[in-house]
């Protein structure tokens, strides 16, 4: 559910416009959106006061920006490129102690917030951070009386509405890049954490197959000791180990196969023992090859025994 809401929402962020065809270009750095860190619930108002901005892309300098403006021009297309200053390399966070112009700045009335307060644009977008200046965010409750407020050019609502003195912008009511972004990153966070979980629960069920895989050859190398594979139902082997029927076909077909298994894992555990006793000598002819054998049939007299002498290979056809 995450993954696919990750995708969907990446879909969104791209820009609409011309701005969009620039992404991937050479001297194209990437978008204005991951370089603003906006507090949770002012997305859309943060875009608000960047517009257009929010969702323009980032050119490594002023002059790509023209080569790039005279292109879309030619194309009949609209940009909205930020230039990035070489000449400032590290990230920049506005700081808004000073209002606008400089000095103190005024209180402002409960629930209303300085915008340059709740964002910090960094790298590539530090230039935005001069349009945030005596900016506010309030309900449009409010919005009258913190205009009169010194210090404060413009005020921001949580729906995207722009108002001023002396305008009014606003009235449509549609997630923001920013506000998308936000949906975005925390779906991308989700979706990780979900795969996490998953890989954590999928470890843990293996651990749990083997463990039960192992209790059932256990159980049923016991039984064969002293029955013949004929004579070994499911049934006992299932109220050995405390499993139902279900899970022990989850792991073998049928009781041949299990004794297949069982014969398999013993043959490679007694050639390993073997291979390490001879020291890397080929020759299966030498008498420390014959020691060797001896010493592992002996090892593991009883089960072979019962595998040839009560049944045979014909059993397992």
């Amino acid at each position: 559910r995450w993954e696919a809401r990750r995708d969907a929402l990446g879909q969104l962020l791209a820009p609409e416009d011309g701005t969009a065809e620039l992404l991937g270009r050479p001297g194209v750095l990437g978008q204005v959106a991951p370089l603003l860190h906006v507090t949770p619930g002012f997305e859309d108002a943060v875009a608000a006061a960047l517009a257009p901005f929010a969702d323009a892309v980032v050119v490594d300098s002023l002059a790509r920006g023209l080569g790039e403006l005279d292109a879309a021009r030619a194309a009949g297309r609209s940009l909205r490129l930020v230039a990035s200053d070489s000449s400032d390399s590290s990230d920049s966070v506005h700081d808004s102690a000073d209002g606008a112009g400089g000095g103190v700045r005024a209180d402002l009335p409960e629930g209303a917030t300085w915008l340059s307060d709740v964002v910090a644009c960094e790298g590539a977008a530090a230039p935005l951070a001069s349009l945030l200046d005596g900016v506010v965010a309030c309900s449009l409750e409010v919005a009258a009386d913190v205009l009169d407020v010194p210090g404060v050019r413009a005020v921001v609502t949580s729906g995207g509405d722009v108002l001023r003195s002396w305008s009014v912008e606003g009235g449509r009511q549609a997630s923001s890049v920013l506000s998308v972004r936000a949906d975005y990153e925390e779906a991308c966070a989700q979706a990780e954490a979900a795969q996490a979980r998953m890989a954590e629960v999928s470890e843990q069920l293996s651990e749990a197959n083997t463990h039960l895989d192992r209790r059932i050859r256990e159980a049923f190398m016991k039984m064969l000791l002293n029955k013949k594979i004929k004579q070994i139902s499911v049934r006992e082997i299932c109220e050995a180990t405390g499993i139902n029927r279900s899970s022990f076909y989850l792991h073998y077909t049928d009781m041949p196969a299990l004794l297949a298994a069982v014969v398999e894992e013993k043959w490679e555990k007694s050639v390993e023992r073997i291979v390490e006793e001879m020291h890397g000598d080929p020759n299966i002819f030498s008498e420390q090859y014959v020691a060797a054998t001896l010493r592992e049939t002996k090892r593991e007299a009883a089960f072979f025994r019962a595998y040839f002498e009560k049944f045979g290979t014909a059993e397992i056809e």
